[in-house]
């Protein structure tokens, strides 16, 4: 059975920011991608994943980051992840992702 997902936002200003909780897999990827897509704004230049209540991330998960992050860099903005757990680090470790991503704390 998939693991639910919730996302909420934050705003300030030119940025938001976006906190994943559950698991970033096939079952969840596309509804976090159109939420992201659908939250923003003209005025929106940078975006952030909050992923510090993700619990887990699958391959279809990071091939979401992937083109979410290629989209965003088309449009003028920038993106960016943040606060990854221990268990998702790993993987973007192992698979050599992290150096695709633009991580801050």
């Amino acid at each position: 059975m998939p693991d639910d997902v919730h996302i909420k936002l934050v705003t300030k200003e030119n940025e938001i920011t976006f906190i994943i909780g559950g698991a970033i897999d096939i079952y969840n990827e596309k509804k976090i991608k159109t939420k992201i897509l659908d939250s923003l704004t003209d005025n929106v230049k940078s975006v952030v994943l909050d992923m510090s209540e993700a619990k887990t991330i699958d391959s279809s998960g990071i091939c979401m980051l992937i083109i979410l992050k290629n989209q965003l860099k088309k449009s003028g903005r920038n993106f960016a992840l943040k606060s990854i757990r221990d268990t998702i680090g790993k993987i973007f470790q192992d698979t050599l992702f992290e150096k695709l991503f633009k991580v801050i704390d």
